[in-house]
């Protein structure tokens, strides 16, 4: 299996490596899927944007007259709604009545941040900083406007200084988490995404993260156990159940391992991915003859052209009884 299986997706897309090096001589890499986000994209998606609904914080914001606080509101229910242009105006306007009001700047950053305007964002934020260094969210807003116009190395400090004001942020751990993956970092990555579970058991992605480093290093115990957390009420992710099966088999529980990929397989019955995974697990165990109909399945349901031409160069290797190259396994 460590030589032979490689998994890719339905659309015959090959998923992000698990990391960027192994965290001790012995790591090893895994070839089959590690997600159906690639890296940059999934750095993307939750550093840069789309960013959260904005919204006014309360730290830092001192006493508000009722006009003040009607005006604030005003503008933190147009955001809500989706009207961020119009949300922009009314924390502008908001703002001339109160020029010193910290969250202000940092609820008018956080529309920026939704509107893609990552230059106004971080005037914004940086106005909240200057008004109140200890602001947690205008440095966290900072940090993910700097990473935005791809300056991660002045983006990591604004994060973890955001993170030691607010310790029980686990959105700002995560995020460190994922500038420092930008970085190459591991171990330090590493440090991020366990705190990042602690705080918030249920972010999938960073338990998803942490197995495949875990699994990286040959640690396939603790990968198992980041994989069962990243499906824990959420049994339909089948990337992160991929990947468990590689880590229950690569722990030594084979059976554990085929009985996974046989559910998926089952589950999804129009999917190639699933039967190409399973005809895998048997071909890297001898078990030819249970392989070859499930490697003819995933060939008949695959559509994408790349996909299919490796399921071709695969079945007609298993035919030929010829193994699968080396160089395959990446």
């Amino acid at each position: 299996m460590r030589r032979r299986l490689r998994e890719t997706s339905d659309t015959g897309t090959t998923p992000p490596p698990a990391g960027r090096r192994p965290l001790s001589p012995r790591g090893r890499r895994v070839g089959w899927a590690l997600g159906a986000l690639g890296l940059c994209l999934l750095i993307a998606w939750y550093v840069l944007g789309p960013a959260r609904t904005p919204r006014l914080h309360r730290e830092g914001g001192g006493t508000l007259t009722a006009e003040q606080r009607a005006l604030l509101g005003e503008a933190t229910a147009k955001a809500d709604r989706g009207d961020l242009r119009a949300a922009v105006v009314a924390f502008r306007r908001a703002i001339e009545f109160a020029p010193d009001h910290a969250p202000a700047y940092v609820a008018l950053g956080e529309t920026y941040q939704a509107l893609d305007w990552p230059a106004e964002a971080a005037r914004s934020f940086r106005r909240a900083i200057a008004l109140d260094r200890d602001n947690a969210a205008a440095h966290l807003g900072l940090g993910r406007t700097l990473a935005r116009y791809g300056r991660t190395a002045d983006a990591v400090p604004e994060v973890e200084l955001a993170l030691e004001l607010a310790p029980d942020d686990g959105e700002a751990a995560y995020v460190l988490a994922l500038l420092l993956m930008e970085t190459g970092d591991i171990e330090r990555e590493l440090e991020a995404l366990e705190r990042t579970v602690s705080l918030d058991p249920e972010n999938t992605d960073a338990q998803f993260r942490l197995g495949n480093i875990h699994l990286t290093a040959g640690r396939h115990g603790e990968a198992v156990a980041a994989y069962e957390a990243a499906l824990e009420g959420r049994g339909e992710i089948e990337y992160v159940r991929t990947q468990l099966a590689r880590a229950y088999y690569l722990d030594g529980d084979h059976a554990r391992a085929e009985e996974i990929l046989r559910e998926d397989a089952a589950a999804r019955p129009r999917a190639p991915s699933p039967h190409a995974n399973l005809a895998r697990l048997l071909i890297d165990q001898g078990r030819t003859t249970e392989a070859l109909p499930e490697l003819e399945t995933a060939l008949s349901l695959a559509t994408d052209p790349s996909l299919r031409a490796r399921l071709e160069a695969e079945l007609a290797s298993l035919r030929g009884d010829r193994p699968v190259s080396e160089g395959d396994d990446r």
